[in-house]
């Protein structure tokens, strides 16, 4: 399960990579906002994306990742949903990871073992974030807004 969090994180990380230098932005939730960036397009290497709510959904010929945005801008947060989605995208990589529910469960067994955290901030409350991180020790201090 880690390493499929791991690879989330790391596709995540290249399309935002890809999202600021081809559109120009650092802060690529405010700048769709405020109509700066485009809503949907297409990005060199035929990565479509549309950004939707506080995230972002990217598609290339391998994979599918959904991420929102968390305190202070982060991209490395998750959800059930958002890896089973990418787990699904990448079957024959995580085959024991089909189901959502079983997706659920081991996101939950990882959080009762406080191997990843949900700090509940504001403005994606239900992300989780690996507790490893050092970033993490922040969120945990109250460094970022609520």
């Amino acid at each position: 399960m880690q390493n499929l969090i791991r690879s989330y994180q790391k596709q995540v990380s290249s399309v935002v990579e890809a999202l600021r230098r081809e559109l120009g932005s650092n802060d690529l939730l405010a700048d769709w906002h405020s109509g700066a960036i485009p809503q949907s397009g297409t990005l060199s290497g035929g990565i479509h994306f549309s950004f939707h709510g506080v995230g972002c959904t990217a598609t290339a010929s391998d994979y599918l990742v959904n991420f929102d945005f968390g305190p202070g801008g982060r991209h490395d947060g998750f959800d059930a949903w958002r890896l089973w989605q990418f787990a699904r995208s990448k079957a024959k990589d995580y085959p024991e990871l089909q189901d959502v529910n079983d997706v659920r469960r081991e996101v939950q067994r990882l959080a009762s073992r406080g191997v990843v955290w949900c700090p509940n901030k504001y403005p994606s409350r239900h992300l989780f974030y690996l507790s490893s991180d050092p970033m993490v020790e922040d969120l945990k201090r109250g460094g970022e807004e609520d």
